[in-house]
This record gives structure tokens, C-alpha cells and sequence, in this order.
């Protein structure tokens, strides 16, 4: 699996764990995805940006779910 499409499951497996989703038809959400998506490729995919908080996303081989872990993160 392409790294690419990792990243699209964690970012889909954030929102749904906060009980959100993304309307692809408004800008603003797409817009909040384009950020978290350039974000998590900055920070090799492991790293994600939501709700003003941090958060380590794992993912383990043969398993389909996500660990979220919170995370400090500065800029």
C-alpha cells in the first residue's frame, strides 16, 4: 500500500474518532484536509494536526485499526 493512501485512511480514521467527517463539496473542509494532509507529509505520516492538538497515529501490519496517541508537538 502507497504511503499516500495510509496517510488518507489515518487522516479519515481522525475524523471519524472525533465523531466528524469531511463534505468534500465545502472549501473549508477541504481545505482542513489539505492542511493535515501537508502537515502528516512533513512529519513522514506519522504525525497530525486536528482540534488544535497533536496526535501520533500508528498503524500495525494485518491489523485495520489506527492507535491514536496524544502528542506535544511545538512549533
Amino acid at each position: 500500500m502507497f504511503k499516500n493512501d495510509i496517510i488518507d485512511q489515518k487522516i479519515q480514521a481522525l475524523f471519524e474518532a472525533h465523531n466528524d467527517y469531511i463534505d468534500a463539496t465545502k472549501d473549508e473542509d477541504m481545505l482542513l484536509y489539505y492542511e493535515l494532509r501537508d502537515f502528516a507529509e512533513k512529519h513522514g505520516g506519522l504525525l497530525y494536526f486536528f482540534d488544535n492538538k497533536t496526535y501520533l497515529i500508528i498503524n500495525f501490519i494485518g491489523e485495520e485499526e489506527f492507535l491514536f496517541i496524544p502528542a506535544e508537538y511545538s512549533l
